[in-house]
């Protein structure tokens, strides 16, 4: 559950910043990288699968961010949540770190992927809940292996205790006042000891 809500927060597109020829792209991005407005960028949308490393992503305000990635241009906070767990939106601006399917606030971002895919801040993420869910601590291990002895270790005393009482019973050790007025035979008597053996060591062997 808790991986198919993270894989769910990552956009499905990215607005990429292209141009017609290679060498306006190269203009329009050093224009970002210093701070100047482009006012003849083109967008294409595409999806998230599709991107590629230094590819320029235009986040609009309110939009998941795509990918990893630092900021070209731009100012805005960005809601880190999901990934630091801090609910107050940090102020990202050029040059900072963001990272993919984090929320962009108020303004928009121009940002330049650095990490796709496995990479990416939101995989390394899922494939640690993934290792989580799947591995268990040596402790754990250890307790189970213990578990799997204990209960019919207790079992066998119970069984022992049983056939100890009734066999001094019927060699008449014990006094037949100790049982005749309350359980009249020994088996209810000697039955009392083992349930009491198992019960005390082991309250949930019974339903074990």
């Amino acid at each position: 559950m808790a991986i198919t809500t993270l894989l769910t927060m990552q956009p499905k597109k990215a607005l990429i910043v292209v141009a017609d020829k290679p060498s306006n792209l190269s203009v329009k991005s050093s224009s970002k990288l210093s701070g100047e407005d482009v006012s003849d960028e083109v967008l294409r949308s595409i999806d998230i699968d599709d991107v590629k490393c230094r590819d320029i992503c235009k986040v609009l305000p309110g939009c998941g961010i795509p990918t990893d990635g630092v900021i070209t241009s731009g100012s805005s906070f960005v809601d880190e949540a999901m990934i630091t767990g801090e609910s107050i939106p940090v102020k990202k601006s050029v040059g900072d770190l963001v990272f993919g399917s984090t929320i962009n606030q108020n303004n928009c971002l121009y940002v330049q992927v650095t990490s796709l895919g496995a990479e990416s801040a939101l995989a390394q993420i899922v494939s640690m809940v993934e290792s989580a869910q799947m591995s268990k601590a040596p402790v754990q291990a250890y307790a189970d292996r213990l578990a799997g002895l204990f209960t019919p270790v207790i079992l066998a005393l119970g069984l022992t205790t049983f056939v100890v009482w009734m066999s001094l019973c019927y060699s008449d050790t014990v006094p037949k006042q100790w049982y005749v007025d309350e359980y009249e035979t020994p088996l209810p008597f000697a039955l009392c000891f083992a349930i009491s053996v198992v019960v005390i060591s082991c309250p949930c062997a019974l339903g074990l």
